[in-house]
């Protein structure tokens, strides 16, 4: 049975995209709401498969997941990217110098 809903949903895009190019002359907002109606229907037909029922629980507990995170607030990521940027303007600096050196190697053995 989920050959038969795959079917109907690689049908549904179809229709979608054809959909989508044959009116191309409606207004904008109709063909994405068209658009998003076809594109639910497919994705609800999805989920009712196997796998879709694996990868509806695997986003479920992705967001459980995602909810254990501890965030840093403004200050702190403010601070983690100065320290960003402080690195790479070291590491940029070394690299700089570190050419400049090579090419006056280079330089010098060419003569």
């Amino acid at each position: 049975m989920d050959g038969l809903k795959w079917g109907i949903v690689l049908g549904l895009v179809v229709l979608g995209v054809l959909g989508n190019y044959t009116f191309s002359e409606q207004p904008l907002y109709l063909r994405v709401l068209g658009e998003l109606l076809v594109g639910g229907i497919a994705a609800a037909l999805a989920f009712q498969t196997g796998k879709g029922k694996k990868a509806w629980l695997f986003l479920g507990e992705a967001r459980a997941e995602l909810n254990k995170v501890i965030w840093s607030n403004r200050q702190e990521t403010v601070r983690a990217t100065l320290v960003v940027v402080g690195v790479v303007l070291i590491v940029v600096f070394f690299l700089w110098m570190l050419d400049a050196v090579l090419a006056k190697m280079a330089a010098w053995f060419i003569r």
